[in-house]
């Protein structure tokens, strides 16, 4: 029986007020971690859009009304390199959504424990990232993309002048 090629994902570029960006860190090993926007799975059933408000909740506590419009503004696609440990699928057709919102302090919507949990998912560390965080982030910060900073630099700027496109922007790992 043959894998499924790829897992739907979304992600969310949650971004403040003073454009900074709330990532997540997801432990890659014991000593290694990626920051990306919290998302996830889109589950049996659900939409994409819906998916992106769920795991907005669970991994940051933040609600996003349901008559709240939501496009994509990425998307990619990745594969697993061979011997990668994601049993059921071969890699990820993931969309990344700006969703701009008030600072706030993130937490999980779910109380320790329950199925969703960011405890449950690997998610290490939540915070607020500036542009100067993003410029300058440290050694051995794994973004994910990898060029998230450009990236979100541009995006931001066309969402500011009023350019974002109809259709996502492909990306890369």
């Amino acid at each position: 029986m043959s894998l499924p090629r790829l897992r739907r994902q979304c992600r969310g570029l949650v971004v403040d007020e003073q454009d900074r960006i709330l990532l997540v860190a997801h432990a890659l090993d014991e000593v290694s971690t990626v920051w990306i926007g919290p998302g996830g799975g889109v589950e049996p059933g659900e939409t994409v859009e819906e998916a992106l408000r769920r795991e907005l909740f669970e991994e940051v506590g933040l609600v996003v009304p349901d008559d709240r419009p939501l496009s994509p503004v990425w998307t990619r696609e990745v594969e697993y390199p061979p011997g990668t440990p994601r049993p059921g699928y071969a890699g990820v057709h993931e969309d990344f959504y700006l969703v701009r919102t008030e600072a706030f302090e993130p937490a999980s919507g779910l109380a320790p424990g329950t199925p969703g949990h960011p405890d449950a998912e690997g998610i290490v560390d939540v915070r607020w990232w500036s542009r100067a965080d993003l410029a300058h982030p440290g050694d051995g910060v794994l973004f994910c993309p990898r060029t998230l900073p450009a990236l979100l630099a541009a995006t931001l700027a066309d969402d500011r002048a009023g350019l974002l496109g109809d259709e996502p922007v492909r990306i890369g790992l």
